[in-house]
């Protein structure tokens, strides 16, 4: 769909603006994946309705047509800068907050989503799916709980991301199921595709032996531990996972070495995560690309673009 007469809408400390209401000269939302935390930043009228806003209030956007508007990023101001001709805001998604947060817990036996729904605490959790069970997990206070989130996921293999309205998502990586469709001629403005060699990393063997000899021989290196150029975590304690690990950056180095780019119109509905298709851009894949990050831009010159970064698809 082509927007053709974009508005966006803020909702500002419980006040819900159309642009014009607010007096909006540009927006920019930053979306991606792998743990950075998604960004905002609006430029205002210094005489906006909204140019008093306190740090900390809640923001939320969307972007679209006036009566078909998409949410696209929630959460605080974090930095409020007034100028003699305009005031800056920036905001942070909600799962900033555990960028501040550190712990001391053990978990034994717990799956990876009863982990991450442990350490999340109360931040809004808008869908947490990771199956693998491991024997024994821990974390510390010498690194935030944003950053131990992000280990765990690359650990597994899954997306560690915010949702539209800022929730905590940690969800698989989606296979070649396309979601979004952007055709060149009509939605695509500018585009680059190309690949990289793809180097085959090494594989995750288990730390401990209870998979071999019992839960009581945990603490014991498995004889080919170190073989191979294999690499070992204290958190994979078992076949399983070592394997679904091996796996999971295996198809992380695989999807990686497919890389592409491009402008389009603005298509608000497009989060990271998601896998488009590209029909008759010259030299894309067949099977698509999955969205690593997204940047919308609404401004009164250029109109509403969206920038996309792009990897290959897992098999």
């Amino acid at each position: 769909m082509i927007i053709r007469h974009p508005v966006a809408r803020v909702v500002v400390d419980g006040r819900s603006l159309s642009s014009a209401e607010a007096a909006v000269g540009r927006v920019e939302v930053r979306l991606a994946l792998g743990g950075e935390h998604d960004s905002a930043r609006i430029l205002l009228w210094l005489r906006s309705r909204v140019a008093d806003i306190r740090l900390e209030a809640p923001l939320s956007i969307a972007l679209g047509e006036r009566d078909n508007l998409v949410d696209v990023w929630g959460g605080r101001v974090a930095q409020v800068a007034s100028g003699d001709r305009r005031v800056a805001l920036e905001g942070l998604a909600h799962t900033a907050q555990l960028s501040r947060q550190r712990v001391t817990r053990t978990w034994q036996d717990q799956t990876v989503g009863d982990i991450v729904r442990d350490l999340a605490g109360d931040a809004e959790l808008d869908e947490v799916d990771a199956s693998l069970n491991l024997p024994w997990y821990a974390v510390d206070t010498r690194r935030t709980v944003w950053a131990h989130l992000r280990e765990l996921g690359q650990l597994v293999g899954t997306d560690l991301a915010a949702s539209a309205a800022g929730a905590v998502r940690f969800v698989p990586a989606r296979t070649s199921t396309a979601t979004h469709s952007l055709r060149f001629g009509a939605e695509v403005i500018r585009w680059s595709v190309g690949e990289l060699p793809s180097a085959s990393p090494p594989p995750v063997r288990a730390y401990g032996a209870a998979s071999e000899a019992g839960s009581q021989q945990w603490h014991w290196l498995l004889a080919e531990a170190g073989e191979g150029g294999a690499s070992i975590s204290g958190a994979i304690r078992t076949r399983d996972a070592a394997d679904a690990s091996t796996r999971a950056r295996s198809e992380r180095a695989a999807r990686r070495a497919r890389r592409a780019s491009l402008l389009a119109v603005g298509t608000p509905a497009v989060r990271p995560g998601d896998v488009v298709r590209l029909p008759d851009v010259p030299g894309a894949a067949a099977d698509g690309y999955r969205v690593t990050g997204v940047l919308h831009q609404l401004d009164g010159r250029t109109g509403f673009t969206t920038t996309l970064r792009l990897e290959g698809v897992a098999a």
